[in-house]
């Protein structure tokens, strides 16, 4: 017995120290190995062209699409916009800012804060140049891919540099994220780099667009120059113009593939009270002159 080593209160205080730090150093280091297995385990990124297909194929088969979405600019209160489609195409776009109605034979552009409203015929043929005339360009450049013989290129024309960078949830949806430089189209002669810098979320179970996210001051500079405006404002270029970088998002919300939807739905009926003009005009603002003959 007397070879057994006595412990005195201040060895057994250190053995003790001993043993929560041997324990804690193995709960860390078991907790490291959890959270790199949970690295390995996560699924490989597709190819943008695995991503792009299986949107395309998605869209493709609707004959109609319903979602009310989310707009958040900036630090501003986010914005309902309830979208509907039907094959034909008719459409309407829909929130306390604009409305915006086809129903296969006009095109209607209607601004609640002013109480005015446009109006213009539009065979389906002419729908595209109308919506690129009235900046709804994202509406025909998503029919464009859809419909394109390759839809991968077609995305990439739109998206330059476009590749997969992510796996990310869009409301308890698991989402593959696409990031890519967008390119504003130009007048032929006017030759400009895509400078806009967009985020897409396509959900993996089908490649549907739940999320966009992109710089609105970035998208603005870009068009100056696609319309070749080398110095649209005060005589200064557009990147010299004070324009802020404001991140805009859109967020889908009730997506719904195929629903009933009823004709009316894309029919403008205008309010009591809203005028019909050639030109929206602010309050207190003149309208414009008729061109003189």
């Amino acid at each position: 017995m007397d070879d057994v080593p006595c412990l005195g209160r201040s060895d057994m205080l250190r053995s003790g120290r001993a043993v929560v730090v041997c324990v804690v150093v193995a709960s860390v280091l078991v907790l490291g190995a959890t959270a790199v297995l949970g690295q390995a385990e996560q699924e490989a990124l597709p190819s943008l062209g695995d991503v792009v297909l299986k949107a395309a194929a998605t869209y493709k088969g609707l004959t109609s699409y319903q979602d009310t979405a989310e707009r958040a600019a900036g630090t501003g209160e986010p914005l309902a916009v309830k979208i509907a489609w039907a094959k034909g195409p008719k459409f309407c776009v829909v929130s306390a800012a604009s409305e915006v109605y086809y129903d296969g034979t006009t095109f209607t552009v209607y601004m609640p804060p002013l109480a005015q409203y446009k109006q213009q015929p539009c065979a389906p043929e002419m729908l595209d140049q109308v919506l690129q005339e009235n900046q709804w360009r994202p509406v025909s450049v998503a029919a464009g891919i859809v419909a394109a013989a390759d839809p991968v290129a077609e995305y990439s024309k739109v998206l330059a540099e476009a590749k997969v960078v992510g796996q990310e949830t869009v409301r308890d949806q698991e989402c593959w994220v696409v990031e890519g430089k967008y390119k504003e189209p130009a007048p032929e002669g006017v030759t400009h780099p895509p400078s806009t810098s967009v985020k897409v979320w396509h959900r993996k179970t089908d490649g549907a667009v739940l999320l966009v996210n992109y710089d609105w001051g970035e998208l603005l500079r870009s068009r100056y120059v696609a319309q070749g405006e080398a110095k649209p404002r005060d005589g200064r270029a557009p990147a010299e113009l004070p324009i802020p970088a404001i991140m805009v998002s859109i967020t889908a919300g009730d997506v719904q593939f195929n629903p009933e939807i009823a004709e009316d739905v894309f029919i403008f009926q205008p309010p009591e009270g809203a005028a019909k003009v050639d030109a929206f005009t602010m309050p207190g603002q003149a309208a414009p002159a008729e061109p003189s003959e």
